[in-house]
C-alpha cells in the first residue's frame, strides 16, 4: 500500500485526495508516510466518494472492473492495484 499511495501523491497534484482500501493495512500504510504527505490523504470509507481505490487482492482474488491507475506486480501476480475513481 505504501508504493501505492507514494504514487498517487506523486502523480496528483491535488492539496486534498481522498482514497480507500480494501483492508486494514492501507490505513496502517498511511502512518508512515512523511507527515507533509499524510496531510494530504484523507481515507473515505465510502468508495463512491473517494478518488482512488488500492487493492492488494487479499479477498477479492479477480480482476476489478475500474480504471487501473497503477499496480505493483512480482512476477506475473499482481500484489497491489491502485485505481482511479473519478
Amino acid at each position: 500500500y505504501k508504493q501505492g499511495l507514494e504514487y498517487i501523491l506523486k502523480n496528483d497534484t491535488s492539496s486534498r485526495i481522498t482514497i480507500n482500501g480494501s483492508n486494514d493495512p492501507c490505513i496502517l500504510a498511511l502512518m508512515i508516510l512523511d507527515p507533509a504527505d499524510r496531510k494530504r490523504l484523507t481515507y473515505e470509507y465510502e468508495i463512491e466518494k473517494c478518488d482512488y481505490y488500492l487493492t492488494n487482492y487479499r479477498w477479492h482474488k479477480h480482476d476489478y472492473s475500474l480504471k487501473e491507475y497503477y499496480s505493483v506486480k512480482i512476477g506475473e501476480a499482481k500484489i497491489l492495484s491502485v485505481f482511479k475513481m473519478q
